[in-house]
């Protein structure tokens, strides 16, 4: 009705992976990739109501994932040296409320509960690919149910002195109830000032909290005491300008602090990069392992935007571009580059619409290679990736790619038909993603990207 509306969504998802075992070749292949199959769902159900000059918005959901997440040895048949099956699910319920307060200051508040239900872990990992600080093996064998919940609260008050500055200020309090009942409050601060007809002066400060990944309370008995929540206090100070009424320019310079970040007993040098694993033969995977949110780091650098929007000239594009410096500090003291420090990243968008009809557009992607840890080269653990220069090796090759495509419209009564050619990596760079070590060899090879990878789509609308 006029005062209440309710929406509902569901997204599903399925993965499935599966390995051919024919030779001895396909078998040693197979034995450095993980098998990630998934089953995962979201669904939500949001309500939201007028209130007086105000907005409450209540939103219930439940996430959801199965994971069956397997490596095996290249034996014939193939013998599992890592696997884990597990389920996540988690329910969840946020209540906002936006209300002004008079017509120049207007107050944002709110809280959101998550309750995980059922975590689910079934997992078990070879010794050999879980060595201690001194090369000793220690296996895993996990097989457990908990649950675990967490709350947080947030008030905001944003106040207008004139037309085109406003300021705001704000706090945020979380509890984790599976972290011994860690609480963490953020303060937050940001202003946003017109400076002339077409040019605004953002600023903003603040520190945000991240909560440790459930799994990483299972690589060991005292995780779950040594774990806090990841914290980045961070400013951030830009500049809008726009140039033409089609066209925004936009520059940032921003600084971050993180503190309570997990560092690896078993690899004083490093730190937990929270990011998914190939192949348990090159580390300790997801975090399984002894944990203490004792490290630190820091990420600064500079971003510089530019749009142009489609208008009556038809060709619109973007360019972005970011420089930017990350390095963390573990148990050894020592700062090392982040295993996503890539210093420059570049992207630029342009397409031409000379019709209703037709399309045509190109991207150009360019980013500096990431940093890589030197593998050892000789004796019992030649292979392994030497900890002692963690991030300190050769960095990957420069990034660069060529994306073209193609669209063609039709146009009906009560449908439209897209049809589309895309060529992503046009001219077939053969881009490197990472080093490995060739156990056959017993010499470091590169793994490439695809090169030229074309797609054809219809989607069809109603």
């Amino acid at each position: 009705d006029a005062s209440n509306s309710v929406s509902f969504v569901a997204i599903g998802a399925l993965n499935t992976v599966e390995f051919f075992t024919d030779d001895a070749d396909d078998r040693y292949d197979n034995s450095r990739i993980i098998s990630p199959e998934q089953r995962q769902y979201f669904a939500g159900v949001t309500w939201k109501r007028l209130v007086g000059d105000g907005l409450l918005t209540t939103t219930v959901g439940r996430t959801f994932s199965r994971f069956v997440t397997v490596q095996r040895d290249s034996l014939n048949p193939p013998q599992e040296v890592f696997g884990n099956r597990s389920r996540e699910g988690e329910n969840t319920l946020r209540v906002d409320l936006v209300l002004p307060l008079s017509r120049t200051v207007e107050l944002n508040v709110g809280s959101v509960s998550r309750f995980a239900s059922r975590l689910r872990y079934d997992i078990a990992l070879d010794g050999g690919f879980r060595l201690d600080s001194i090369g000793a093996p220690q296996p895993l064998a996990v097989d457990t149910t908990f649950t675990a919940f967490r709350q947080a609260a947030y008030a905001e008050v944003g106040v207008r002195f004139g037309p085109r500055v406003r300021a705001t200020l704000g706090a945020r309090a979380d509890y984790y109830g599976f972290l011994e009942g860690a609480l963490s409050v953020s303060p937050r601060i940001g202003l946003r000032a017109g400076v002339g007809s077409r040019t605004t002066v953002t600023l903003g400060a603040g520190r945000y909290t991240q909560a440790p990944s459930y799994v990483w309370l299972l690589g060991d008995p005292v995780n779950r005491s040594r774990l806090r929540p990841i914290e980045a206090d961070q400013v951030v100070l830009g500049l809008e300008h726009q140039w033409r009424p089609d066209t925004r320019v936009q520059l940032e310079v921003y600084h971050k602090w993180y503190r309570r970040y997990p560092a690896r007993l078993y690899r004083p040098q490093a730190v937990l990069a929270p990011t998914g694993f190939e192949d348990v033969t090159s580390d300790i995977p997801f975090g399984l392992e002894p944990l203490a949110s004792v490290a630190t780091g820091r990420a600064y650098g500079v971003e510089a935007f530019v749009q142009k929007r489609l208008s009556a000239i038809p060709v619109y594009g973007i360019l972005s571009l970011s420089l930017s410096k990350t390095t963390f500090t573990s148990l050894d003291g020592v700062a090392r580059p982040g295993s996503f420090d890539a210093r420059l990243l570049g992207n630029l968008l342009l397409g031409w619409r000379p019709g209703p009809s037709w399309e045509l557009s190109g991207k150009i992607r360019v980013a500096s290679g990431l940093p890589t840890t030197p593998f050892v080269t000789v004796g019992p653990l030649a292979g392994s990736p030497d900890f002692t220069q963690y991030n300190q090796g050769a960095r990957l090759p420069l990034f660069h790619a060529l994306d073209l495509r193609i669209d063609k419209r039709w146009s009906f009564r009560r449908v439209q038909l897209v049809t589309y050619i895309d060529v992503q990596n046009v001219y077939g760079r053969q881009n490197v993603s990472r080093y490995s070590w060739d156990a056959r060899t017993g010499a470091v090879e590169t793994d490439d990207s695809l090169g030229v990878l074309p797609s054809i789509g219809v989607n069809v609308e109603f």
